[in-house]
């Protein structure tokens, strides 16, 4: 292994030069004395060192540093698995070598088979890998700043609707009926045991309640499902959202539907005799009774709410959500407030993705806006 030692304005330097190949030595070590040369003289470039580094060893620091800011598993996956493939795309295996047009041209060729809202987030980690980047002065530039975003609105390949009031009785009553009807088809002649029909029947109440529940609340599948008895206080009606299962990362408390709170007793008592626990610590919905993804698609085909509309919009769990955010609309509450029901951190978000037009009463609007002066001709003739 070849070594440098060399004086450069009185200061021994002695470093290796990591490899055996005397004429890579030879060019490794004038490189070595050119910068140690520059940097005596004060012209050392701040950023060389970060440079001559692998491009992985920067990305791979940016996700430790986004784990120590404590966000969510799922955003730190997402940025991990952008970064990662752009890594396995790209050229470039220092920072120098990020080139824009390169990275420009991938998202353009990943736009042929993915939507344009999975796209943004590889957009959205390069941007903000560039950011980090020369915030802890790796780089003096963000080296993606000229990348360009696509247009959701006209790309958007899932789009979820609002279920009508009709929708809601038909899912619920789904959920209460299917466990007992799809056990007696497979049952033989002489049927389900009492014990058995008992005990479908209160999985069947169990279903229908946590779709109320998540109809009357707003929250996330992954919410609901982390949710504790401790969560819930009766007494006060109000349902605690705690930062670490928040999608948001922040305490959040909210109202407690009056139906909904008087149903937990019952909700409690279903879950004790499946003999599972309800102690403080133990999960409101647990998961021996929460539906899988194949439960809910079930759910939704015998309430005759699979597939898509006449626009192409669809109904799945998270539409609960967007129902319960259209029905605020709906019902006249104020923007803000719904806002922050459904704890969005932009108006927009809630206003324009979350609602649904098409069940907002857009004519009672209308005829509500008109004057008191301004009588329909007919009544003025009149």
């Amino acid at each position: 292994m070849w070594w440098l030692q060399v004086s450069v304005k009185g200061r021994l330097i002695r470093k290796s030069l990591k490899t055996k190949d005397r004429r890579v030595a030879e060019m490794r070590a004038l490189k070595l004395i050119e910068k140690e040369e520059r940097r005596a003289l004060g012209l050392a470039d701040p950023f060389e060192d970060e440079c001559e580094r692998p491009l992985k060893d920067h990305i791979d620091e940016f996700a430790a540093f986004l784990t120590d800011r404590g966000v969510s598993t799922g955003h730190l996956e997402d940025r991990k698995l952008c970064l990662r493939q752009y890594l396995e795309m790209t050229t470039a295996g220092t920072l120098p070598q990020i080139d824009l047009v390169e990275a420009q041209r991938w998202l353009g060729e990943l736009s042929d088979r993915l939507s344009a809202r999975s796209v943004n987030k590889r957009f959205q980690s390069l941007r903000q890998f560039g950011r980090w980047l020369v915030r802890v002065r790796r780089l003096g530039y963000n080296p993606f700043e000229g990348l360009s975003p696509r247009n959701e609105e006209i790309d958007r390949r899932r789009v979820r609707r609002a279920l009508t009031d009709d929708d809601v009785a038909r899912l619920l009553d789904a959920a209460r009926r299917r466990p007992l009807e799809q056990a007696s088809q497979i049952a033989s002649v002489k049927g389900l045991p009492p014990e058995r029909e008992a005990k479908l029947r209160r999985l069947g109440e169990t279903r229908a309640y946590l779709y109320a529940f998540a109809l009357g609340t707003g929250l996330r599948k992954g919410e609901l499902r982390q949710l504790t008895w401790a969560d819930v206080d009766e007494e006060r009606r109000t349902l605690t959202v705690r930062a670490s299962i928040s999608k948001a990362k922040k305490l959040t408390e909210l109202p407690l539907r009056s139906d909904l709170s008087d149903a937990l007793g019952d909700h409690r008592a279903r879950v004790e005799v499946a003999g599972l626990g309800t102690g403080p610590n133990d999960p409101l919905f647990p998961g021996p009774l929460f539906p899988t993804h194949g439960t809910v698609n079930a759910d939704l085909e015998s309430a005759g709410l699979d597939g898509e509309d006449d626009q192409g919009r669809v109904v799945d769990f998270h539409s609960l959500r967007t129902t319960m955010i259209t029905r605020l609309s709906a019902a006249g509450v104020h923007p803000r407030t719904a806002q922050a029901l459904a704890r969005h951190s932009k108006l927009e978000l809630t206003m324009k993705t979350y609602t649904d037009v098409r069940l907002l009463d857009l004519r009672g609007a209308v005829e509500a806006a008109r004057g008191a002066s301004e009588a329909s001709p007919r009544r003025r003739q009149a």
